[in-house]
């Protein structure tokens, strides 16, 4: 074997044991708390579910390497030794997954070629600012699809915005934080086929754009907000004037219906070109 031979051989064989046994490069070999995968003798943590973890691919590199090293030789008894463990999947963990695959279908594969943000409490109004959206996008000839936000159900529908099919609610664990709701919104407004994204009214939708606006500029969404009603009463309706400030260079252009919300956004740097007043018939 020519110099250095062996030391190559030994670093292929540590990761191949690294990949085997789920080593994290510290601790021994023997070692119970280190491995993923524990050999019968040592028992090993309390087990789900027993899995097999030679798949065909690892037997080969198995054989392969048994050439040098014997002693990796897969042999029955070889294979005897090890265990494979799969740990308890908690619910916090995949709700957030399941909350995106009950969504996708009607938010992504429509294939929509507008995709509207709004509250939850809009959906039904047909006098709300969502509604107004809605009908504008149906007069253009758009095909839409909407997702509408509450703490505890998100809405989602897609179709002809003239001839509005009924919200699917899809109920939104209490486990999945504000953080992961942000998360599977970015995710389906970077995977829509949409092009032009509005924004009608959601907070959660402006927090996404604050954080996410770059990413979705750069895959080539134009992004709109509508704004209505919210410093109507004297307050901010739950809008965050941070959320606007970072989300303002991603924004195309800013629907309003009242001259305080113009000022608020004038103060957070939207520039007056793009920021244009709409009446929509909204109901307070």
């Amino acid at each position: 074997m020519r110099p250095g031979g062996l030391q190559v051989v030994a670093e292929l064989v540590r990761r191949l044991e690294r990949r085997l046994l789920g080593l994290s490069g510290h601790g021994s070999r023997g070692s119970a708390r280190a491995c993923a995968v524990v050999t019968v003798e040592q028992g090993g943590p309390p087990r789900d579910e027993v899995l097999e973890p030679f798949e065909p691919w690892l037997l080969e590199e198995l054989e392969a390497l048994s050439l040098i090293e014997p002693a990796l030789y897969p042999s029955p008894e070889f294979r005897k030794r090890y265990l494979a463990w799969k740990g308890r999947v908690l619910d916090d963990q995949v709700a957030p997954g399941r909350l995106y695959a009950s969504l996708f279908p009607a938010f992504v594969a429509s294939l929509p070629q507008i995709a509207l943000v709004g509250e939850g409490a809009d959906i039904d109004r047909p006098d709300s600012a969502l509604s107004f959206h809605l009908r504008m996008c149906g007069e253009a000839g758009s095909r839409a699809s909407v997702i509408a936000t509450t703490e505890q159900t998100w809405f989602c529908f897609a179709g002809s915005p003239l001839q509005q099919p009924a919200a699917q609610p899809v109920p939104v664990p209490r486990e999945i934080s504000r953080e992961d709701r942000i998360l599977v919104l970015v995710r389906l407004l970077l995977q829509t086929p949409a092009e032009h994204i509005h924004v009608v009214g959601s907070p959660l939708g402006l927090e996404v754009i604050a954080k996410y606006g770059r990413p979705l500029r750069t895959v080539g969404k134009r992004i709109y907000a509508g704004l209505y009603g919210a410093w109507a009463a004297g307050c901010d309706a739950g809008y965050s004037a941070r959320a606007l400030r970072n989300a303002a260079p991603f924004l195309e252009r800013v629907t309003i219906d009242c001259d305080r919300t113009r000022s608020e956004l004038l103060a957070c740097g939207v520039p007056a070109e793009r920021i244009s007043a709409a009446i929509p018939p909204i109901t307070p």
